[in-house]
């Protein structure tokens, strides 16, 4: 078992926030504008992440900034978010059921900015029933895919629906309902290198009074064709496939929870299969016969969570309690047959820790996203690097402040990384796959590639001053380092501003120039902390003339 040394990150400074929740109007089309709140609620989620974000009012001058947060978003999603992902231009997408009704709800989809602005915002309604996003996938900077069901049967089963939605366009996104997928959930997607979208999910299958939950995995065209499907299970235990992956040789590998092979419904084991591109199971050494890993007994749970292929086999990160009465993050290691397993342990050694994401960033190194509990405290954004071949580069951090925080997402960037998550929350927990994070703010925060953090910048309005007039401007109430490093600052100016100069964290614009108008400078401030990370905002300074 790994045994790192924690790294952990406090901040309590004031920020405006806004973000909302509640139900939403009706909706009559396929894509609209954003409804007006009519106080009707969501049915209830039976598992997975919920989150509710606060209703704050227009006065918003005195809330708390979200621990570590190098951007915070504007969420003001009008319910549940069921979807958050960092994009490849330093921004955010996320989606949200909206209530519509009794039994009725719309699908939301929001783009942020790198500054954490809402820039895009579309309304889907692919039934009159509910509809229920799960899975956002970014094709291009532009151009996202959102998954999840409609016409539920309960509990979140349904149809599943695919829309396309292209933020440089403004017009009605293609929603496709996917034929012979109708009593399902769905858990994860990608894209596979010809464009098509690998579908991970559940099943349920009712044949006479018996309800099965089988492994669902599918292959599928942007157009909504089905291409091919499995599912694994049938044995009237609650299964579920958690990831799909393209290989580097083209063939598909499955990742799911199974506890039809322990026959119990307290004994989860972590499933591993392989079939061809085009979805048939005759691939040798693989053929009929998935790979396992697990142990067996009551309460002894492994469950799945992500999949990379690394150099020589494959990567599984997942959560497990076969090891004490907590969860812990379980990480394995499989040659290219799933044979041979290593096995390790991550996380905190007496408390529960568990995965939300997994990144590749080469095929022997990796990130682990997540949320880890803190020994009297609560919950906080947990991130790990794992070097297979040189372990002794492995490092963990984890980030947050009084109240509980979880890391959702990471994606590469060219200095670093950028996570996004959840912060300023409340956690209730009961398993990996059972947990709530309620009253929290979504956030955006920068690492570089060993996890720390770069200074948080809080916007800086416009101002206006008349010529000969003075600044004295105290930067350390807009730069602030999670760390507690201390900061360097430079400021520049265009046009030029002579008397423009700072001293430790002071501003100062010692007198405005003469002008014959109104003239606008822009200011750019940059913070750099002890560990050469650096963040950068500008602000405009309008002068006016004396006389005016």
């Amino acid at each position: 078992m790994h045994n790192w040394g924690r790294d952990l990150c406090l901040c309590c400074i004031l920020l405006f926030i806004l973000s909302g929740c509640g139900g939403g109007g009706g909706s009559d089309g396929n894509a609209t504008s954003p409804p007006a709140s009519d106080g009707e609620t969501i049915p209830p989620f039976s598992g997975g992440v919920i989150i509710e974000m606060p209703g704050i009012p227009d006065n918003h001058d005195n809330y708390m900034l979200p621990p570590l947060s190098s951007r915070t978003v504007n969420t003001n999603m009008d319910g549940p978010i069921t979807g958050l992902k960092a994009t490849s231009d330093g921004g955010m997408v996320a989606i949200a059921e909206v209530s519509t009704g009794t039994n009725s709800s719309l699908v939301r989809f929001s783009k942020f900015s790198e500054n954490g602005k809402k820039v895009h915002t579309i309304d889907l309604t692919p039934s009159p029933g509910i509809n229920r996003p799960k899975v956002l996938i970014e094709e291009s900077a532009q151009v996202f895919h959102v998954l999840g069901t409609t016409k539920h049967v309960g509990n979140g089963i349904g149809q599943l629906f695919l829309a396309t939605i292209n933020t440089g366009v403004d017009s009605d996104p293609p929603i496709h309902l996917l034929e012979n997928l109708e009593e399902c959930t769905i858990n994860t997607a990608r894209r596979a290198s010809n464009g098509d979208l690998l579908i991970a999910g559940t099943d349920f299958s009712m044949p006479g009074d018996k309800v099965y939950a089988n492994m669902l995995f599918a292959r599928i065209s942007t157009d909504g064709g089905v291409k091919w499907e499995h599912t694994f299970g049938d044995k009237g235990f609650p299964d579920s496939g958690v990831d799909i992956l393209e290989l580097s040789n083209r063939n598909i590998a499955f990742l799911g929870t199974t506890r039809s092979e322990g026959n119990s419904l307290n004994d989860a084991d972590i499933f591993l299969h392989q079939v061809t591109a085009d979805g048939e199971d005759t691939l040798s050494l693989w053929a009929d016969s998935p790979r396992i890993f697990g142990k067996r007994g009551a309460n002894l749970n492994e469950i799945a969570l992500g999949l990379e292929e690394t150099n020589d086999g494959f990567f599984i990160v997942g959560s497990t309690n076969s090891f004490g009465d907590n969860y812990d993050i379980i990480i394995i290691q499989t040659d290219t047959n799933g044979m041979n397993p290593v096995e390790e342990l991550l996380g905190p050694e007496i408390s529960h820790a568990f995965p939300t994401s997994l990144l590749k960033i080469s095929g022997s190194e990796f990130l682990i996203a997540g949320a880890a509990q803190v020994p009297n405290k609560g919950f906080d954004a947990y991130l790990a690097f794992v070097d297979l071949e040189t372990p002794a580069n492995d490092w963990v951090r984890y980030y947050g402040g009084s109240r509980d925080e979880l890391a959702v997402s990471v994606i590469k960037q060219d200095n670093g990384f950028l996570l996004s998550g959840f912060a300023n929350g409340v956690f209730k927990f009961t398993s990996p796959t059972n947990f709530s994070l309620t009253e929290a703010t979504a956030w955006l925060v920068d690492v570089n590639a060993n996890g720390a953090v770069r200074p948080i910048t809080i916007a800086i309005d416009s101002m206006e001053i008349k010529a000969g007039a003075p600044i004295i401007l105290n930067l350390a109430a807009f730069f602030y380092d999670i760390s507690g490093s201390s900061l360097t600052y430079v400021a520049s100016s265009s046009p030029p501003l002579q008397s423009l100069q700072i001293s430790g964290s002071t501003l100062t614009l010692t007198e405005a120039p003469d002008v014959i108008g109104p003239t606008d400078y822009s200011i750019t401030l940059t913070a750099t902390n002890e560990a050469s990370l650096s963040t950068s905002q500008t602000f405009t300074l309008t002068v006016i003339p004396a006389g005016d």
